[in-house]
């Protein structure tokens, strides 16, 4: 996904080659070092089984002013409820990304467990808003 935005940004206006898009694996110690005006994550939320890696990246590599959003599933309130969702937005695609979605969306975290998870890493600034998708956005002061 990196790399096709990336290649993108060669089609795109002046803009997006303000945009860096940055390939990197947490916890460990690869992200460039600076402080950015923007930190966005998209669907990964879910992907760690310490989330709190992901609000401590947040806190370091912000400064006031910096724009956060992040978007992520919800886990349902059953295993039932989740294979519903599936069923409505998934039911054409091939059994592997079908099952994959569903563990995903297990995997979730509900709003109350990331106001949580917020409130623990200091970062009060931070709204969580619930769409079709778990929202977290905010400036940070």
């Amino acid at each position: 996904m990196i790399t096709l935005a990336n290649n993108r940004k060669e089609y795109e206006g002046d803009a997006i080659n303000r945009v860096d898009f940055i390939k990197a694996m947490l916890p460990d110690n690869t992200v460039p070092k600076k402080m950015y005006d923007l930190i966005l994550s998209t669907s990964f939320l879910h992907h760690l089984h310490q989330p709190e890696i992901l609000w401590q990246i947040i806190n370091e590599y912000s400064r006031p002013g910096t724009r956060i959003f992040v978007a992520d599933l919800i886990r349902p309130e059953s295993n039932n409820a989740a294979q519903q969702i599936v069923n409505e937005f998934a039911s054409n695609e091939p059994d592997v990304l079908k099952e994959d979605y569903y563990n995903s969306l297990l995997a979730a975290f509900i709003p109350e467990e990331v106001e949580e998870q917020l409130h623990r890493a200091g970062l009060k600034q931070l709204s969580v808003h619930v769409d079709r998708y778990l929202i977290v956005h905010g400036e940070m002061n």
